[in-house]
C-alpha cells in the first residue's frame, strides 16, 4: 500500500477488533487490581484501631509556666551553602530566634563541606555557648 491510500475495509475491521480486544483486556486487568483480594474485617481491625488512635490530638503535658532564657549567650550557626534555600531559611530562623531573646549570634556559611570542621573549630575557639550545625 502506498502512502495516502485509504486502507481497505478488512484491514480497518481487523484493527478495530484488535483495539477493542486491548480495551477489554485492560478493563479486566483494572477490575482485578481495583477489587484486589477480599479482606475480612477481622484481619483489618488491629490496623483500623491504630489508625483511629493516630487521628486523636496529641496530649501536651509539658511546662505550664513561662521561663526566662539565660542572658548574654553567644550562638554560632554553621550553615550549609545558601545556594540551597533550605540552608538559608534555617540559618536565618536561628538568627531571628537568638536576636529575639537577646543573644549574640554569628552565622558561618560553609559553601564547601570540607570547611565544616574549620567552621566548628572557629566557633569553639570564639567561646560559643552553643553551635547550631546545619550541614549537608
Amino acid at each position: 500500500m502506498k502512502s495516502g491510500d485509504v486502507p481497505s475495509t478488512i484491514s480497518r475491521r481487523v484493527r478495530a477488533r484488535g483495539i477493542r480486544g486491548l480495551i477489554v483486556a485492560a478493563g479486566l486487568a483494572l477490575a482485578a487490581v481495583v477489587s484486589g483480594p477480599a479482606q475480612s474485617d477481622d484481619a483489618l481491625a488491629p490496623y483500623q484501631a491504630k489508625f483511629q488512635a493516630a487521628l486523636q490530638p496529641a496530649v501536651w503535658n509539658g511546662p505550664t509556666e513561662k521561663t526566662t532564657p539565660p542572658k548574654d549567650k553567644y550562638v554560632v550557626v554553621v550553615s550549609c551553602t545558601w545556594a540551597l534555600i533550605g540552608c538559608k531559611v534555617g540559618a536565618l530562623a536561628v538568627e531571628d530566634a537568638a536576636h529575639k531573646i537577646g543573644w549574640r549570634v554569628k552565622t558561618v556559611v560553609v559553601n564547601d563541606p570540607t570547611g565544616n570542621d574549620e567552621a566548628m573549630l572557629t566557633a569553639i575557639n570564639e567561646g560559643a555557648d552553643a553551635i547550631v550545625i546545619q550541614v549537608t
